[in-house]
């Protein structure tokens, strides 16, 4: 039989982004989401200064998230993609290459498969699937036994370095289901007249995170614990003033 309705709901039953498993939920910290970081006013004093500042162009931006399947039973699985919604980010880059940018996004603006990006996806991702097993994934996903919204409401990446040519090695700190982590990754930088765009991928390991892969049927079916993370970040040139989350551009 061919595990569709057990593979939807339960074949990477959301590792859309970080699986969860069935496993007894560590101790968690105090109930209450958190308020957002604060991004904008150290970048709006150092626009005010009069250096570079770039503001995230969210609606010309896109970070994905692929998820994939593993073990002998994985061809009844489905690869997935995750959409990252209400972006907001800044950079700031100096004339000596230097500098630093910062993006944010809030866990329930994750949608799960959505139908025309595993379109442009291609390949295996280019099968639709149906409503109802995309909400269950992210019903599922959003739950306390994986990314657990409520409580940590934000994925947030903070960048301190970058060096080299193009394409560039940038220092990036990753904070997800309340857990930190520091990677190396390349990423290319293109100026055009006063934006920024900003182009990669890379990839996390939900074990980093605290997280264990989901898995099902003894093990025969399960979520890779590697994630791999695309993006392009188109950036503004924005002088410090406008909108509190920067998208008022010079």
């Amino acid at each position: 039989m061919r595990l569709k309705a057990a593979c939807a709901a339960c074949t990477i039953l959301a590792a859309a982004l970080l699986a969860g498993c069935a496993a007894p939920p560590a101790p968690r910290p105090p109930a209450g989401a958190a308020p957002p970081p604060a991004l904008t006013a150290p970048y709006a004093a150092a626009a005010r200064a009069g250096e570079t500042v770039y503001a995230l162009d969210a609606s010309a931006s896109q970070v994905v998230v692929l998820v994939d399947k593993a073990g002998p039973l994985a061809a009844f699985g489905h690869r997935h993609a995750i959409a990252a919604g209400g972006l907001r980010g800044f950079a700031l880059l100096r004339g000596d290459g230097s500098g630093r940018a910062n993006l944010l996004f809030p866990v329930k603006a994750l949608e799960v498969d959505p139908p025309a990006l595993r379109r442009s996806l291609g390949g295996d991702y280019a099968e639709p699937l149906d409503k109802e097993a995309r909400e269950g994934t992210r019903k599922h996903m959003l739950g306390q036994s994986v990314l657990d919204a409520t409580r940590y409401p934000w994925i947030a990446l903070a960048v301190s370095a970058a060096s080299g040519d193009n394409p560039r090695s940038v220092e990036v700190r990753v904070t997800l289901h309340g857990e930190t982590r520091a990677l190396s990754t390349p990423a290319r930088l293109a100026r055009q007249g006063a934006n920024l765009a900003v182009a990669g991928s890379f990839t996390v390991r939900q074990t980093e995170f605290g997280i264990k892969p989901y898995s099902a049927a003894l093990g025969g079916l399960r979520v890779k614990d590697a994630l791999e993370i695309r993006y392009h970040l188109l950036f503004r040139r924005w002088c410090g003033e406008g909108d509190n989350d920067g998208s008022t551009a010079c």
